[in-house]
């Protein structure tokens, strides 16, 4: 498990001084890479990737000025037009964010759930929204270190059960971005669903 990855887990399971810690130590790691690369124009698109991974980072954190100053960096090289457009995004979410705390307003996470009509061990299936993190996350159960975490492209994380290899939380991310480009959202796994009687 990366040290992002304990983050974002200490973060869902609201513990905030250890996900605090986590996340420094990942952006510490990530934007030590990712400046490695900040005067490299020609080793696009490697640096605005590490770039726009670090400003994500900062993000998540909670630290909006690092995240503006790193897409302020990454931006200023030669990043390709879909990178470049994420950074944007990132960009906006982070001016969202900062407007927010200035006004000392709160936003309200987007939470549905849904009972699970099979009786299964996972007695429901949540929908929550991180705003800030524009990660959309589906749940069949709170996310635990031991679980496996898999990559399965697109931007989709899926945590798995290891004893049974299920399927037990999915994190999409750049959500909100993927609903302007489409309206459907087709997931690399199966389900099962039935009408509850």
């Amino acid at each position: 498990m990366t040290m992002l990855d304990k983050a974002l887990l200490a973060k869902r399971q609201g513990l905030s001084v250890e996900a605090h810690t986590f996340f420094q130590s990942a952006l510490e790691d990530e934007r030590a890479a990712a400046l490695e690369l900040k005067d490299q124009i020609s080793a696009e698109p490697s640096r605005s990737i590490l770039l726009r991974s670090a400003a994500n980072i900062a993000q998540l954190s909670g630290d909006g000025r690092e995240s503006e100053r790193l897409i302020a960096i990454a931006l200023a090289g030669d990043p390709p037009e879909d990178i470049a457009e994420e950074l944007r995004d990132l960009l906006v979410q982070a001016s969202f964010a900062r407007h927010h705390r200035t006004n000392g307003t709160k936003m309200d996470d987007v939470d549905a759930s849904i009972p699970n009509i099979n009786g299964a061990a996972h007695r429901e299936l949540k929908f929550h929204y991180d705003q800030i993190g524009d990660i959309l996350y589906i749940d069949r159960c709170k996310p635990y270190a031991e679980q496996e975490s898999e990559a399965v492209g697109d931007d989709i994380v899926v945590r798995l059960n290891p004893g049974t290899n299920e399927v037990e939380n999915v994190e999409i991310l750049f959500y909100s971005k993927r609903l302007q480009q489409t309206n459907d959202l087709i997931l690399p796994f199966f389900t099962e669903m039935r009408l509850a009687a």
